[in-house]
């Protein structure tokens, strides 16, 4: 919770887990020791001109954090603008996406791998009726002739053609 002039108020258990900092290290200080691309002004600007829902403005951004020792790490947050006869104050939920980015980053490795594989490579859902394909790597196109378009969706035995009684 950060009071009208973007300085934290309130810290809840979980914050405390992500920055490494306990209550009483972060109330009173500006959002932006957390936060440093958060700085009153900037706070003012996204949720004055957030998404109005209810009574508040909400703006989402992705940014970076701070850790106690001064670490950076990844972030999305959501910030939200409360106006009432108490005056101004925010609302900011932060997630540490670390975890997510380098899953990401991981999944694009393996795409990049399958993209330049020489061998045929289908995926089927095996769990939707028909087990559609619904990926296929280049090589596949190479390899069977087919366009990848051609095949997803479709089952993988279109690829046998009319010859279904092949020995094994």
């Amino acid at each position: 919770g950060l009071d009208g002039q973007a300085r934290i108020v309130m810290v809840n258990p979980a914050a405390t887990s992500i920055f490494g900092v306990e209550p009483q290290q972060a109330v009173g200080q500006p959002v932006h020791t957390l936060l440093p691309q958060l700085s009153f002004a900037e706070v003012e600007r996204i949720t004055s001109e957030g998404m109005l829902i209810r009574a508040s403005r909400m703006a989402r951004l992705e940014s970076t954090a701070l850790r106690r020792d001064a670490t950076e790490f990844p972030v999305e947050v959501a910030i939200s603008r409360i106006e009432d006869d108490r005056g101004t104050r925010f609302t900011c939920v932060v997630r540490d996406v670390t975890d997510q980015r380098w899953i990401d980053s991981m999944l694009r490795l393996y795409n990049r791998a399958l993209e330049c594989a020489t061998n045929g490579v289908v995926i089927t859902d095996v769990r939707t009726p028909g087990q559609p394909i619904f990926y296929a790597n280049p090589a596949f196109e190479t390899i069977t002739g087919y366009n990848v378009g051609e095949a997803i969706g479709r089952n993988c035995s279109f690829l046998q053609g009319e010859d279904r009684d092949q020995p094994e």
